[in-house]
C-alpha cells in the first residue's frame, strides 16, 4: 500500500511513551547508519520519555534499532508533511527508502490500515501476539481537497470533444469520488490517496488519462493530417546556435580563429588569394579560402601542449574570387564548417578498451549533422586526393552539389605543420547546405506488429561502392524494407582477385499485420535480383 512503517525494540524505549518534538540548534543524533547527524530546529524527531529515537520520516536511532535479541516491538505508522521530510532529508544529506515516500505524501486514511496489515503479518509468520494499547493521534484531522475542473477548458487543452457528461463519468467510475457539477464546471472531493491531484490541470490530466491516449492520438490526427511537425523556426537549418548545440552535445569544443592567412596556405587552396592592402603581418595577409589551415594549426598548438584527445569545430566565413553578385564583386564570402577528431575516442576506462577515431567516426558526426538539420537528400562519393584529404576520404554531395569533405587528412599535408598523427577532419560549405530541402518530420506510431529479419551477402568488384549497393537495396526493397545495415565487408584468395564480399542486414516490418515468410522472400528475391543487375554482383551461398 505504500505507507511507510518504522519498528523500535520496545525495550529501549523508555516508559513505553513516544513523544514528538523538533529538534534543538546544534542537537547530536546517531542514526541506523551509524553516523552522527547534526540537528537543527526544523527537523522533527520521535522520542521516548528521556531520549530521542529517530528522525521523524527519515530514519530511525541507533540507540532503538532492532537486533537480535528483540522480543517486543512497536511499530510506527505516521503521516508526516511533504515539505518538512524534504527539507530534512535535503540538509542531513539522507535518502531512504521512509523519507522517499513521505516527500512525495502518502495516504493519510490509510495509517491505521497499514499498521494492522504489519502487526497482523508479523504475529502470522513469527508465532507473535498483539498486545492491546494502539494509540492513535490525529488532532487535526485534514479535510480532503476540493478541485474546481472548467469543462472547456479540458476540452481546449486535451483537443477532443469530450461532453461534459462524460468527464464525470469517467472521474466517477474510477474514484467513487464526490463531484458536484455547475453548468461550466465540476468540483470534485480527491480521494486521500491521490495526493498527486492539487490543480485543475491535473484533473484535465486523469480525463485525458481515462479516455485513453489511443483515442485522442487518433483525433488529433485528423485535425492535422500532415502528423506532427517540428515548429517553423526549427523546419529550417538557419541558426549557427543549432550546430553549435550539436557538436557540444557529442563531445567537442569550439573554436574562434582569424579569418586571416599567409599567402603560402592559401596558394594551396587557390592561384588567387584575394590579398589585404593593410595586413597585420606576413601571417595574416590574406583572406582565408579555407577553414582547414586555422584548424590544423589549432590542433598542432594543442598536440605540442599535450593534449592529444581533440575534439573540435569551428563556424566562420571563407572568401573566394567568383564571378557573383555581393557586396564586394567578384569575391564570394561563404559560411563554413570545419571539424576534427584525433586521439582516443573516449577517455580510458577501466572496464572497457580504448581505440583511436578513424574514419568512420568523422563521417557519422557528418550523417548525424545532416540528420540533426532535417536533411536527407545528401550522399558521399569518392574524393580524389590532392594535397588536403587522403585517398581515405568522401566528397559530400546534397542535392549534386559539392558542400564539402570528409576524411583524413593527408600525411603530406599534416607534415607542413610537423604533424605525425592521424587527423581526422571536414569542412562544410554551409552557405550551400542551408538551401538544401528539409525533410518534414513527423510522429510515426511504434508498431506492434514484429520485425523480420534477413542477411544477404553478395561478391562484387572491389571498385564497386558498398553504398551504391546499399542504395540499390533500399530502392528495390519496397514499402516492408524498414532499415538496411552493412555488417561485413571481406577481401581474400577464396574470393578471387579483385573481389570483395559484402554482408547487409535487412530489416522488414509492417505497422498493419504480421509479415509471412512468402512476402519477405519475394522481396529479397526481387532487391538480389536489382542488386546483381545493377552492379554484376553474385549472391554469395
Amino acid at each position: 500500500c505504500g505507507q511507510p512503517l518504522h519498528a523500535f525494540d520496545l525495550d529501549t524505549v523508555a516508559d513505553n511513551h513516544i513523544i514528538v518534538r523538533t529538534a534543538s540548534n546544534g542537537e547530536n543524533f546517531t542514526t541506523l547508519d551509524s553516523k552522527v547527524r547534526t540537528l537543527d530546529n526544523q527537523m522533527l524527531m520521535i522520542c521516548d520519555a528521556l531520549k530521542p529515537i529517530a528522525v521523524g520520516g527519515v530514519m530511525g536511532g541507533e540507540n532503538s534499532e532492532i537486533t537480535d535479541k528483540t522480543t517486543s516491538v512497536l511499530i510506527e505508522s505516521a503521516y508526516f508533511q511533504p515539505s518538512s521530510i524534504r527539507r530534512t532529508g535535503k540538509k542531513l544529506g539522507i535518502s531512504s527508502d521512509a523519507s522517499y515516500r513521505f516527500e512525495r505524501g502518502v495516504d493519510i486514511d490509510n495509517i491505521l490500515g497499514a499498521l494492522d496489515r504489519a502487526a497482523t503479518l508479523i504475529s502470522e509468520l513469527t508465532g507473535g501476539t498483539i498486545e492491546d494499547g494502539l494509540t492513535d493521534v490525529y488532532s487535526s484531522p485534514i479535510s480532503r481537497k476540493k478541485v474546481m475542473m472548467r469543462y472547456e477548458r479540458a476540452r481546449k487543452i486535451i483537443g477532443v470533444n469530450i461532453s461534459d457528461n462524460d468527464m464525470v463519468s469517467l472521474l466517477t467510475r474510477i474514484y467513487s469520488a464526490k463531484i458536484e457539477t455547475n453548468t461550466d464546471s465540476l468540483i470534485m472531493e480527491v480521494p486521500s490517496y491521490r495526493v498527486d491531484i492539487s490543480e485543475e490541470i491535473d484533473l484535465i490530466e486523469e480525463i485525458a488519462r481515462l479516455y485513453n491516449y489511443d483515442n485522442i492520438s487518433a483525433d488529433l490526427s485528423s485535425k492535422f493530417p500532415s502528423g506532427i511537425t517540428l515548429a517553423p523556426e526549427f523546419e529550417k537549418p538557419v541558426s549557427r546556435d543549432r550546430i553549435r548545440t550539436f557538436f557540444t552535445e557529442r563531445g567537442f569544443n569550439e573554436i574562434v580563429t582569424y579569418s586571416f592567412l599567409d599567402k603560402q596556405q592559401a596558394t594551396i587552396f587557390t592561384d588567387n588569394p584575394i590579398e589585404l592592402a593593410n595586413p597585420l603581418g606576413e601571417e595574416f595577409s590574406v583572406m582565408r579560402p579555407s577553414m582547414i589551415p586555422a584548424m590544423i594549426r589549432t590542433v598542432e598548438r594543442n598536440l605540442r601542449n599535450g593534449q592529444t584527445m581533440l575534439r573540435l569545430f569551428d563556424l566562420g566565413k571563407t572568401f573566394n574570387r567568383n564571378n557573383v553578385q555581393s557586396f564586394i564583386p567578384g569575391i564570394e564570402e561563404q559560411e563554413h564548417l570545419c571539424y576534427v577528431q584525433c586521439g582516443f575516442s573516449d577517455n580510458e576506462n577501466w572496464s572497457t578498451k580504448t581505440r583511436n577515431v578513424d574514419f568512420y567516426d568523422i563521417k557519422g558526426i557528418t550523417e548525424e549533422l545532416c540528420l540533426s538539420l532535417n536533411i536527407s537528400n545528401y550522399t558521399f562519393v569518392s574524393h580524389s586526393p590532392q594535397r588536403i584529404f587522403s585517398a581515405n576520404a568522401l566528397d559530400v554531395l546534397c542535392e549534386g552539389n559539392l558542400i564539402g569533405t570528409v576524411g583524413e587528412v593527408s600525411a603530406e599535408y599534416l607534415s607542413l605543420f610537423g604533424i605525425d598523427t592521424l587527423i581526422f577532419a571536414a569542412e562544410i560549405n554551409l552557405s550551400k547546405l542551408y538551401k538544401a530541402k528539409t525533410i518534414e518530420r513527423k510522429y510515426k506510431p511504434v508498431t506492434h506488429f514484429p520485425a523480420v529479419k534477413r542477411d544477404v551477402a553478395f561478391v562484387v568488384d572491389s571498385t564497386i561502392e558498398v553504398g551504391a549497393i546499399q542504395k540499390t537495396l533500399v530502392k528495390s526493397g519496397g514499402q516492408l524494407l524498414q532499415t538496411v545495415r552493412v555488417f561485413d565487408v571481406f577481401e581474400g584468395k577464396a574470393l578471387g582477385e579483385g573481389k570483395k564480399s559484402v554482408a547487409f542486414s535487412l530489416t522488414f516490418q509492417s505497422p498493419e499485420r504480421t509479415l509471412v515468410e512468402q512476402e519477405v522472400g519475394e522481396a529479397v528475391t526481387t532487391m538480389v535480383k536489382e542488386v546483381e543487375r545493377t552492379s554484376g554482383a553474385k549472391l554469395r551461398e
